[in-house]
């Protein structure tokens, strides 16, 4: 989690660069200023399903949403068959595509 926000954060810096550059093209400033809003939008899509997880009764979780794929790591010893059922189902809207679920044993 701390190294997706690190990324976008250089990424977000990088692109607020762009767009307050006026020397640059208006078109490359568009475009950064696009990548600036899916980046927010992918932020805030990953919370909404990191909230909606947990609200199933686990622990912790962490989401990565990229592409109309989401990833989602949960801190527990497994997941069975209608635990990841109920992920998927819960967060099919947000997710705009495909599923992963993936346990990860806490330290």
């Amino acid at each position: 989690r701390v190294e997706r926000e690190r990324v976008r954060g250089r990424q977000t810096e990088m692109l607020q660069n762009i767009i307050n550059d006026r020397n640059t093209e208006k078109a490359a400033r568009e475009a950064a200023s696009t990548r600036l809003m899916n980046i927010s939008a992918d932020m805030e899509k990953e919370m909404k399903a990191e909230n909606l997880v947990k609200s199933l009764g686990f622990s912790d979780c962490v989401v990565i949403s990229q592409a109309g794929f989401m990833n989602v790591i949960l801190q527990s010893e497994s997941v069975n068959e209608d635990e990841e059922k109920e992920i998927k189902n819960i967060l099919g809207t947000e997710s705009g595509g495909k599923i992963k679920v993936t346990a990860v044993k806490p330290r």
